[in-house]
């Protein structure tokens, strides 16, 4: 193995070392921490409802496709079969098979990327053809809301939290988290990115673990 080669591999390490890095905190990584233990299955419940039909809602940075992932999951486990499509109504990870028409739920993250006229095509398709759908977006459509999310510090805590036990070294407290918050203009996607540049620099000296 070459010299170079060992370099890339330890750079690759020394990056997925750090809770915050993107590898650790994509939507389909991230466990979804609400502050209401039943949330998840609150959502769903009310998503099945509307006839597995429904929009998670909320402003830039909140959490809806880190949760939107969640449901997906456990939309898979109950065998209802989500099928992931991206803004250009292809299949994720699969582009050139056809999207199912049937037994199946739609589910498109950042719905308003695509044009209100697809928008409004998709959700009437799938209505006439009994097919659900769940998208993530910032303002009301004519979908059912199934979780409105909002700016929390204290989630954003629990999330932080989360993320360091994982890697067994806490080098921000919830105090950073706090100070950090109102920075990152309550963004929890902006917080994160910073709370990665500050363990970096917390890393390289030890003696700043939070005990």
């Amino acid at each position: 193995m070459t010299d170079h080669s060992l370099q890339c591999i330890s750079h690759k390490t020394s990056l997925f070392s750090n809770p915050f890095c993107t590898h650790w905190i994509t939507p389909s990584s991230c466990e979804f921490n609400q502050r209401f233990n039943g949330e998840i299955q609150h959502v769903m419940q009310t998503m099945l409802d509307f006839g597995c039909r429904g929009q998670i809602m909320g402003p830039h940075g909140v959490g809806k496709s880190t949760l939107m992932h969640r449901i997906c999951k456990q939309l898979d486990k109950d065998g209802l079969n989500p099928v992931l499509i991206d803004a250009d109504l292809r299949i994720v990870g699969n582009p050139e098979e056809e999207l199912p028409a049937k037994n199946c739920i739609w589910v498109i993250d950042s719905f308003e990327s695509l044009t209100r006229r697809q928008q409004s095509r998709v959700i009437k398709h799938t209505k006439r053809q009994r097919i659900g759908l769940l998208v993530t977006a910032h303002r009301q459509l004519s979908l059912p809301v199934v979780a409105r999310l909002s700016p929390n510090l204290d989630h954003a805590i629990a999330v932080v939290r989360n993320l360091q036990s994982r890697f067994g070294k806490v080098y921000l407290s919830d105090d950073d988290v706090r100070r950090l918050w109102p920075e990152c203009q309550n963004d929890l996607r902006e917080l994160l990115m910073a709370c990665y540049d500050k363990w970096q620099e917390h890393s390289r000296t030890p003696a700043t673990l939070v005990v």
